[in-house]
């Protein structure tokens, strides 16, 4: 075997299934040094080696369209349906990368925010981004800083409070229920960028003699080191999350099936101008009383004869391209094609063994920061003996028969592989949050295994 075979064997209990990497005409080169005799050796490699090569060709051709064939028995339904996410400065957006998009259009926009709004109404003046580990952002998110606001109708001493940019998690709460309005199975996505950034509100001012509907906002001032931040810790300015998904407009085709008893009509969207290996969700529409999914196209069952501008969105499905000024790395919750979980997922198999949940860990792309090394089963008791909990990526999916949750704890340990990252522990959350999904008997919990566990008796997984 191979010493690259061993990589796929992340974990003493986890046994991969290989092949020996066989070349047959290496094997030939061998036995033909084996014939004394010159002249039937040269014979030999005319006449019996070339054809057994051609055998072996055409053979390996034919179980390669086998295995095809079989592989595309289990088809994936999820495949095209993968949210890559990155970050970049507002200034370096290229409105013509045909792969990355703006999680909230008006991030791109210059807003002229007026002193009225942002008193009473709340308005954020800017976001910023804490790069920094969720450790560290204890000390900084929901806390209040002075500063100065700058108007065009003077400059005023502040309190600003530091609060989640909830619009990026109504986007991701919106793209969940489209995910489910279209009956396509929900994947968590990677929020880790997204959860480190932050709104600048306005808490306290002081008393302004002036008309504030006419006073506009031109700058803030605000000193992040009056925080109690961790020195490799950083507050940037001016980054935008961008993602692979499009909001785009269908229009009614020129086909139609009118329904002879009521009074429906079937539409057919054709696909084909948008890009067939892209993933598609439709807007939330009352008029749509049905749709269907094809290769080409959607089948949509409505009241309405003629239709124009319903909402659809498209999930680019293809390498995202990183536009110069892209620079931080790009996370995805796209799980590793393989035949094992076509077929688990055709089946609609669970297993309860730690063979599957390493086999699920490792079809997610976290290997660059993480790498599962062991599991324990606790007692309610521990819940809160720990830094890194539970599935919050996916804290909109509601678990209502666990009202009073008494479930054990089922603890997954990691080891931070990239030290410099500052996202380890969201990639965790991450895997637990997915892990989560597929677990109804016990709550899962991921934690470092540099965190000290107190003394505990290890159950085995049913």
């Amino acid at each position: 075997m191979k010493e690259e075979y061993k990589n796929h064997i992340k974990h003493p209990s986890f046994k991969s299934i290989v092949e020996y990497d066989f070349n047959f005409s290496e094997y030939m080169e061998k036995r033909l040094k084996d014939i004394k005799d010159v002249e039937e050796r040269k014979f030999a490699n005319i006449y019996v080696k070339d054809i057994f090569e051609k055998i072996i060709e055409v053979t390996e051709q034919k179980y390669k369209m086998l295995e095809k064939s079989v592989y595309d028995e289990f088809k994936l339904l999820d495949e095209k349906y993968g949210i890559n996410m990155t970050l970049t400065k507002k200034q370096d957006f290229s409105y013509t990368n045909d792969t990355l998009f703006p999680i909230c259009t008006e991030d791109l926009q210059e807003n002229n925010i007026i002193l009225n709004d942002a008193i009473n109404n709340k308005t954020y003046l800017k976001t910023v981004f804490f790069e920094g580990t969720e450790k560290d952002m204890q000390n900084f998110k929901n806390k209040n800083i002075e500063g100065k606001i700058y108007t065009s109708t003077g400059e005023y001493y502040c309190i600003f409070k530091i609060v989640k940019a909830r619009r990026y998690f109504e986007k991701i709460l919106n793209l969940y229920e489209l995910f489910n309005y279209n009956y396509i199975l929900w994947t968590t996505v990677n929020t880790a960028f997204i959860d480190r950034l932050y709104d600048i509100v306005i808490e306290e001012i002081e008393e302004i003699d002036t008309d504030l509907e006419k006073s506009i906002i031109e700058n803030i001032e605000i000193n992040f080191n009056t925080l109690n931040l961790n020195q490799v810790s950083k507050i940037q300015e001016d980054l935008i999350p961008i993602w692979n998904i499009e909001e785009i407009r269908l229009n009614s085709a020129e086909f139609m099936k009118p329904f002879i008893d009521e009074k429906y009509y079937e539409h057919s969207v054709d696909l084909k101008e948008y890009g067939l290996e892209n993933g598609y969700l439709l807007g939330i529409n009352d008029d749509i009383l049905s749709l269907k999914f094809e290769e080409d196209k959607i089948v949509i069952k409505s009241k309405v004869e003629i239709f124009e501008n319903w909402i659809a969105y498209k999930i680019v499905n293809k390498e995202p391209i990183k536009s110069l000024g892209y620079t931080y790395p790009m996370l995805d919750n796209k799980k590793k094609e393989n035949f094992s979980r076509r077929y688990l997922s055709s089946n609609k198999t669970n297993l309860k063994t730690e063979f599957e949940y390493i086999r699920k860990i490792n079809e997610l792309s976290v290997e660059e920061y993480i790498e599962y090394v062991g599991y324990e089963i606790l007692s309610r008791e521990y819940i809160n003996k720990f830094e890194i909990l539970e599935n919050d990526m996916n804290y909109f999916v509601k678990e209502g028969i666990f009202a009073y949750d008494d479930r054990k704890i089922l603890l997954f340990k990691f080891r931070i592989l990239n030290k410099e990252c500052f996202f380890n522990d969201s990639i965790i959350r991450f895997v637990i949050s997915q892990l989560q999904l597929d677990e109804s008997e016990y709550t899962c919990i991921g934690i470092s295994s540099d965190y000290e566990i107190p003394k505990l008796v290890k159950e085995e997984i049913y």
